[in-house]
């Protein structure tokens, strides 16, 4: 009983916790998954992109379709709004939490540190429960319950739903089927009992309202390489972000020194571990993997020294690894929490856009590229320039388009390169841009000061200014006959 006291005590220290980290900020993907919700809704699928002016006739893929239509419902539909996004995304991070700890308490908190410095109203959030859910039933299966197999094919259907990291299961499950069940002394049925199930999971990860799309969307975004070059979390890790992050690598390294056995979990988190090095947002799904290891490797310990072990002893270590982590995990969360001062009044063009729904402006717009995904929910009957979506989507030879948004985004806003041409060509004649007095903008590497001071010296009129943005616009050219 007492034990079980602890263990909601210490669960709800995370979920407080990674509550509050999550609270202040506001992504940029959010509002667009909301609209994208509930137009899947009201009206069904829509197979190009009808959100841009630059891309419409684009196939249009939302690998997390089913966590816009969730968002929707929890924001809009149950009037729960963001504080209950939250609320769901602790839920589904902290129960993938918890079937990593294998009931070793002093788990949770510390592999929920890990989390505070990415956490937030994300799709992101996704891998955090399905990469342990998988971990669970292959564990279970090796462990001699062979029913929990037939479980990886729905895992692994819901998954490719939710969120385009579903190939990193299909990493795991097939990984495993070459390393651990394939060379093992099992009969020709198990093996071929596994293989058919992990047949069956593939396929059913292009049972989508997409097809075979979702595996183009997520292939497409791993390979890209403007995502590496100006998104941070893409980039490269270039320091330990944490404590929480160097503890687990050290119970990692030692756990895999005691079991003295390789399996594919192992050589799993060493490629997620190399993955980590290169791209920054695989570090947490790193500290997922590991995590499993390090409790595993504990169990182990205790049963395999269950008569040497001193349970007083074991006991003391239990509470104080508890405690420690505890505070750690709350201190860390406070850090966070206390330095984040974003929200949407000072990281969104509020004012500003209330401005816009009542002024008539000229032409269309061109916006920083998260602002757009603001403007998305609250302008839904006005196309955009660019969106989130888009940093990966590139064609060619489509009339009236652009070849990628994003390059021709990056070479107005950052590379300072002429704009007028495509301007002209998109009835642009409002610009939106962040005020050059305010030190506060989202990702400097994509957001330019300088776009304003060029429209000075051209045929730009400032028509508003707050503390946040700038509006701009100009006189259309005779050639341009749209306002939308």
């Amino acid at each position: 009983m007492q034990l079980q006291y602890k263990k909601i005590l210490v669960i709800f220290i995370v979920c407080v916790g990674l509550f509050f980290v999550a609270r202040p900020v506001i992504e940029p993907d959010f509002f667009w998954h909301i609209r994208h919700g509930s137009e899947i809704l009201r009206s069904g699928f829509k197979y190009t992109d009808q959100y841009s002016y630059t891309m419409p006739s684009f196939p249009f893929v939302n690998h997390s379709w089913i966590t816009s239509v969730l968002w929707s419902v929890i924001y809009i539909q149950l009037h729960l709004g963001y504080n209950g996004l939250i609320l769901f995304c602790v839920l589904v991070a902290i129960a993938g939490v918890i079937l990593i700890s294998k009931n070793t308490l002093w788990m949770i908190p510390l592999l929920a540190t890990s989390y505070v410095y990415t956490f937030g109203v994300r799709t992101y959030v996704a891998p955090l429960l399905f990469l342990p859910v998988l971990f669970f039933l292959i564990d279970k299966y090796t462990s001699g319950y062979r029913k929990y197999l037939y479980a990886v094919p729905v895992v692994l259907l819901v998954w490719a739903n939710s969120h385009g990291s579903f190939l990193l299961g299909l990493l795991y499950i097939w990984g495993y089927f070459l390393v651990d069940v394939l060379p093992a002394k099992k009969s020709l049925l198990n093996k071929t009992q596994v293989c058919i199930t992990f047949l069956i999971a593939s396929i059913s990860t292009i049972i989508t309202p997409y097809g075979t799309g979702i595996w183009v969307e997520a292939l497409r975004t791993i390979n890209n390489p403007l995502l590496k070059k100006y998104v941070a979390e893409w980039q490269p890790l270039n320091s330990f972000p944490s404590f929480s992050l160097i503890a687990i690598i050290a119970l990692w390294v030692a756990s895999v020194w005691y079991t003295k056995r390789v399996k594919w979990i192992h050589l799993f988190t060493i490629l997620l571990f190399v993955a980590s090095i290169f791209t920054s947002r695989i570090a947490v799904l790193f500290c997922v993997s590991a995590s499993f290891i390090i409790a595993n490797s504990f169990v182990t310990f205790k049963e395999t020294n269950k008569a040497k072990i001193d349970t007083q002893r074991l006991s003391f270590l239990n509470n104080l690894l508890i405690v420690l982590f505890s505070i750690l995990f709350m201190i860390e969360a406070f850090i966070i929490w206390k330095n984040r001062s974003e929200t949407i009044h000072n990281f969104y063009p509020v004012s500003a856009v209330e401005f816009l729904k009542h002024h008539s402006y000229s032409g269309r717009i061109f916006s920083i590229i998260h602002w757009n995904n603001y403007m998305l929910l609250e302008i839904p009957e006005k196309p955009i320039f660019i969106d989130g979506r888009m940093m990966v989507w590139s064609q060619s030879n489509k009339t009236n388009e652009l070849d990628s948004t994003f390059q021709t985004y990056i070479d107005i806003a950052i590379l300072e390169k002429p704009f007028t041409d495509v301007f002209d060509t998109y009835c642009i004649g409002t610009v939106l841009w962040n005020n050059a007095k305010s030190n506060e903008f989202w990702s400097k590497n994509i957001v330019s000061k300088d776009l304003p001071s060029r429209l000075d010296k051209m045929e730009w009129k400032l028509t508003y200014e707050d503390a946040i943005s700038v509006v701009y616009e100009r006189s259309l050219p005779k050639t341009c006959n749209t306002t939308k």
